[in-house]
């Protein structure tokens, strides 16, 4: 996840050295060599419209959250609570 500074807008998943997904808030694509998965995902949280153009993109910080929500169930990841809320860091821990 990238955050410049104002919101996380950048979502990146890479598997063996390819990135399998990548997607920006605020567009309606999800690029990479393996993006249908995280494709269904995002447009379930309502980040991407559906292919009949329903759905839109929420406000900004409730597209940030949305976006931290389908990384954490999408991915396994556990986010460090804590760090998140006190400081600027976003971190995530893979399991395993």
């Amino acid at each position: 996840m990238i955050d410049n500074g104002n919101a996380i807008v950048l979502l990146v998943h890479a598997e063996d050295g390819e990135i399998s997904a990548c997607f920006q808030l605020g567009t309606r694509d999800v690029t990479g060599t393996n993006n249908g998965p995280l494709t269904e995902a995002l447009r379930h949280a309502g980040l991407i419209p559906d292919a009949n153009g329903g759905g839109s993109a929420p406000p900004s910080r409730e597209a940030e959250r949305s976006m931290l929500r389908v990384a954490e169930t999408h991915f396994d990841l556990t986010l460090p609570r804590a760090d998140i809320l006190e400081h600027e860091l976003m971190a995530a821990r893979v399991p395993g």
